[in-house]
């Protein structure tokens, strides 16, 4: 199974190296290829970096690590997603909002 992480932040670091280390194809999307790049050389196992549209379309299984207000600019430049399934851990909480 292949993973796509969209989003280049500490989520996204944490489960890319979990995701490679427990032997998944995983592919992080950024719009920062560079940033990208370098988050997925630091998950090891064959991790690579790509744009958000590319790593999208690889992936069976796709984990948005995105901020909140960032999501829906990132699942628009992802494409058309049908058929994949989509693991959102994005907060839309803000620091002052209980649930």
């Amino acid at each position: 199974m292949s993973i796509a992480i969209l989003g280049a932040g500490n989520m996204a670091k944490g489960l890319a190296g979990l995701f490679a280390k427990a032997g998944y194809k995983v592919v992080v999307g950024a719009r920062d290829m560079s940033k990208a790049q370098a988050l997925a050389a630091s998950a090891g196992a064959g991790a690579r970096g790509d744009s958000i549209a590319a790593a999208a379309k690889s992936a069976d299984v796709i984990v948005l690590a995105t901020p909140f207000a960032a999501a829906a600019d990132i699942l628009a430049a992802a494409g058309d997603l049908a058929g994949k399934t989509i693991v959102d851990i994005s907060n839309p909480l803000t620091p002052t909002t209980w649930v």
